[in-house]
């Protein structure tokens, strides 16, 4: 399918930034049988990227590892992913000189607890880029989540975003939210700085990737068209004939939707109530947990997401009398 579009491949291949020992020989070995896999594949790369997070006291190494590869992959172009902790060192122009080409990443960079991205250090990280570099650059931006969970210390135990790592502990689902990014997007076309050649987004969106943007609401972006959510909440049957309901939130718009913080449960005053003033049973699921407050039962969001366009989330059930279930009204709130 690749080798049909006749376009330009470039090959990414990324090396652990974590390496105790950077064995910079058997790396461009490695990389060079890849190259030509691709090339047995009937694929013809027309550029390598390294993407190597490293820590800025190894760009010395680094700069030296990249200007021994390229006299080895020639013709092809050379590029490399550069982070923002680099700006702050004097060896990033040596770098940057060596390579052809170059991506920024402004996303996942910090620490966790200050989110997956923030436009306005984004925008001053791309200003002081673009003044350290004479070559083509792009930006890479995020158009996914991650889940991050904490151990009892309080330090980072993993980092979930492809797959489901089964990790116990504190978790916060971090978002790159749809209409964040497109406002970002636009801000950037209308004032671009200096040699920016265009945007690469990660990741590109799967059907199992839950974690990234649906595909229409990928495209919705890249095309910039605007962006519509289209949450509603029902009760559905459960099973035909009996009298559990599903509670369920649907997305019938093109924009991937934040999941709303409340769901509230409202049961109508023809309805014969119990001792406790409720007629039916509920609960929470998915990340819905029920609560009661002076105005009665609401569904709470406890983990943050996104429901994805075209997507459905069952969020909690209702077990109810015949005769209130036609009485019970949800509502969406903050």
């Amino acid at each position: 399918v690749l080798a049909a579009t006749g376009r330009p491949l470039l090959m990414t291949v990324r090396i652990n930034g974590q390496l105790a020992r950077f064995d910079g020989a058997a790396i461009q070995t490695h990389l060079l049988e890849l190259v030509d896999a691709w090339r047995q594949r009937g694929l013809q790369p027309a550029a390598l990227e390294i993407d190597y997070d490293c820590a800025t006291a190894r760009l010395p190494e680094y700069t030296a590892f990249l200007r021994s590869l390229k006299t080895r992959i020639a013709p092809l172009d050379l590029t490399v992913t550069a982070l923002p902790t680099w700006l702050a060192s004097p060896r990033l122009a040596d770098l940057l000189a060596v390579a052809d080409a170059s991506t920024l990443q402004v996303h996942a960079v910090q620490d966790p607890r200050l989110g997956l991205f923030d436009a306005e250090r984004a925008q001053d990280w791309m200003q002081q880029y673009a003044q350290r570099t004479r070559r083509p650059w792009h930006v890479a931006l995020p158009a996914y989540g991650s889940r991050v969970v904490w151990n009892g210390q309080g330090r980072i135990a993993a980092v979930e975003s492809e797959s489901a790592l089964l990790v116990g502990g504190v978790a916060q689902e971090l978002m790159a939210e749809p209409r964040t990014m497109a406002r970002f997007v636009t801000q950037l076309e209308k004032a671009p700085p200096a040699g920016l050649a265009g945007i690469v987004w990660f990741r590109l969106p799967t059907g199992d990737d839950r974690r990234a943007w649906s595909l229409s609401t990928w495209i919705a972006v890249l095309q910039r068209k605007p962006l519509k959510e289209g949450l509603a909440v029902q009760l559905v049957a459960a099973h035909p004939g009996q009298p559990a309901r599903d509670i369920r939130l649907d997305n019938a718009g093109n924009a991937d939707a934040p999941l709303p913080l409340r769901i509230r449960v409202r049961q109508g005053r023809s309805a014969p109530a119990g001792p406790d003033g409720n007629t039916c049973t509920a609960d929470g699921i998915n990340g819905y947990t029920l609560e009661n407050d002076a105005q009665g039962r609401y569904l709470r969001l406890s983990q943050a997401g996104l429901l994805r366009a075209g997507a459905s989330r069952t969020i909690g059930w209702l077990r109810c009398d015949d005769a209130a279930a036609p009485d019970i009204t949800l509502e969406m709130g903050s």
